[in-house]
């Protein structure tokens, strides 16, 4: 079986691992309803898991600052114009403020080793090696701050033939053998992940578990941490009962167990629903739903003629709806699910009732957006707040003057330097044309 999925000092966080369980007393958080407000955090992170880190964290109330610079500009922010917000930035990058700081300048790693003194978490989700060339090792950085946590997330984690790798999204789902098996039966050169950016935001779940794991220690020893994840180990910790089966002989995980068992079309075009008889009892409850199906049967007569059952399932699913067909199937007792697609999401009843989403707006963005509402549901924990996702460098001065208490001058003389970098020439101009055309 996959071996855990985080690192935390170098131990593997495998399920034998023994952990302290005595309760453990948090500070009250200054802002009611979310916990992690006074938390200072360092966000260095790019694209999706990076950014997905930091809005984690953000929306529980930490002062996450987004540091970035223009010889290095987040992948995301590249292809949406001067201004670099789009739809999927502005809701990956919600309630952060952003610091633009050459980290490539002596002055510009030195006010970084100022911020570090006064933060709590500094994220990451370069290539493992990275951080020691700028000379920003953890060891560096614990020397600096003894109980700060860095995170660290990779493609293929920290140690190994692969650690110095680059990677991301396509080549990890390539290199676990997921690619394979997202593809249609009957076409096997069908490859369909190409559409989605799985497992990133996963990935920043599991590393912020391990800062939150932390930072709970941290109250009982002083001491901070060091979290290591890679990408390819939690999609092979997702394939675990897979690989497990696989290695131990047993039935193709992937093949039906019985039937009917697949996802099959109903009324509409293009419209599906998720079939799974699981046993007797499934079984049973579908011949009442079907009456030409023989409830004698059993599983090994339903093996052998699944082509037949199916054609009957698809029949009865073809007369209804996907929700008509999930609604009914469930209330049989039959697990069914309708196939949503991403704009299905957020009328999808589910959701709806949980609160799933919610609609923002952002000032540089001429459409509201859907975006995800909730980490999760409490009611100790309030709605994330609405804070916009920055523009490149729109708080640096602001967040040098709060986090380290330079004035003004000090500032201006960092900007003309190059060292720090507020709101650039494009930018600006940007801005004032969007200005004026809402204007006109």
């Amino acid at each position: 079986m996959p071996n855990g999925v985080l690192e935390i000092d170098g131990r593997r966080m495998a399920a034998d691992k023994q952990i302290a369980t005595e309760p453990v007393s948090m500070p009250t958080p200054p802002v009611p309803g979310l916990p992690l407000s006074g938390l200072k955090v360092l966000d260095l992170g790019v694209i999706v898991v990076g950014g997905e880190q930091g809005r984690l964290l953000a929306d529980l109330g930490a002062d996450v600052i987004k540091i970035e610079s223009r010889a290095f500009p987040d992948g995301t922010r590249q292809s949406d114009g001067a201004l670099g917000i789009s739809t999927s930035f502005a809701a990956g990058h919600r309630n952060k403020r952003s610091l633009g700081l050459n980290l490539r300048n002596d002055e510009g790693k030195a006010i970084f080793e100022k911020l570090v003194a006064k933060a709590d978490v500094i994220l990451t989700n370069f290539k493992p090696g990275t951080m020691e060339s700028l000379g920003l090792g953890y060891e560096h950085l614990k020397a600096i701050k003894p109980d700060i946590i860095l995170v660290e997330s990779s493609a293929f984690g920290p140690t190994g033939p692969w650690a110095k790798r680059m990677g991301y999204g396509p080549l990890v789902r390539a290199a676990t053998g997921l690619t394979m098996q997202w593809r249609y039966p009957d076409d096997p050169e069908s490859y369909s992940d190409s559409v989605t950016i799985y497992p990133d935001h996963v990935g920043g779940r599991i590393s912020i578990l391990g800062v939150l794991a932390l930072l709970l220690d941290r109250n009982r020893s002083g001491s901070g941490g060091h979290v290591c994840s890679s990408q390819a180990e939690i999609v092979l910790a997702h394939q675990g009962w897979q690989i497990a089966a696989a290695q131990s002989g047993l039935v193709d995980p992937l093949e039906p167990q019985d039937v009917p068992w697949g996802v099959f079309p109903t009324a509409g075009e293009d419209e599906w629903c998720a079939v799974t008889v699981r046993d007797e009892a499934d079984w049973s409850s579908l011949c009442k739903l079907l009456p030409k199906l023989d409830a004698a049967m059993v599983r090994s007569d339903r093996l052998a003629h699944r082509e037949a059952i199916e054609g009957e399932l698809v029949a009865w699913l073809r007369e209804r709806t996907a929700t008509e067909a999930m609604e009914t199937l469930q209330q049989a007792g039959i697990p069914a699910g309708r196939m949503n697609r991403i704009a299905d999401l957020p009328e999808f009843a589910a959701y709806r009732e949980r609160g799933t989403f919610r609609i923002e707006t952002h000032p540089h963005l001429p459409e509201p957006f859907v975006s995800g509402a909730l980490i999760a549901r409490s009611e100790r924990l309030a709605p994330p707040p609405t804070r916009p996702a920055p523009l490149a460098g729109e708080h640096s001065a602001e967040v040098i003057e709060e986090w380290l208490g330079f004035g003004q001058a000090e500032i201006d003389i960092l900007v003309e330097r190059g060292v720090i970098e507020s709101l650039s020439a494009d930018i600006e101009t940007a801005i004032r044309e969007l200005k004026g055309r809402s204007r006109e």
